[in-house]
């Protein structure tokens, strides 16, 4: 009994334990993967200060064309202010010249 527990005991620790590394190889692995981590921060960085600027560059574009749309919105009060305002003259003088017409013709008009 007491060798089949051995037995099993040295299949099972031959199967279970893993590699070992020495002390500087293991150093070597976790060094290795923080310059690769460092490498990878650095390059997301450089990403994000591009997209960064791009997406500063897009605002400021936005920006531009909100004042143009505001400056045009403005101008085309003013011009319809101005339209009404020319529309209620013009159409006040083509009373006035009618009224006007009438009296002249009913002068001369003879019957």
């Amino acid at each position: 009994m007491v060798l089949t527990i051995l037995a099993v005991a040295a299949v099972v620790g031959v199967v279970v334990c893993e590699p070992t590394c020495s002390r500087f190889e293991y150093e070597k692995q976790t060094l290795e993967k923080v310059i690769r981590m460092e490498f990878d921060f650095e390059r997301q960085s450089e990403e994000y200060k591009e997209l960064k600027s791009r997406i500063l560059d897009i605002l400021e574009q936005v920006k531009d064309e909100r004042k143009d749309l505001e400056h045009e919105k403005q101008s085309m009060q003013v011009g319809r202010s101005f339209l009404f305002q020319n529309s209620t003259l013009a159409t006040e003088f083509y009373f006035k010249s009618l009224c006007d017409l009438r009296s002249i013709y009913s002068v001369f008009k003879t019957d």
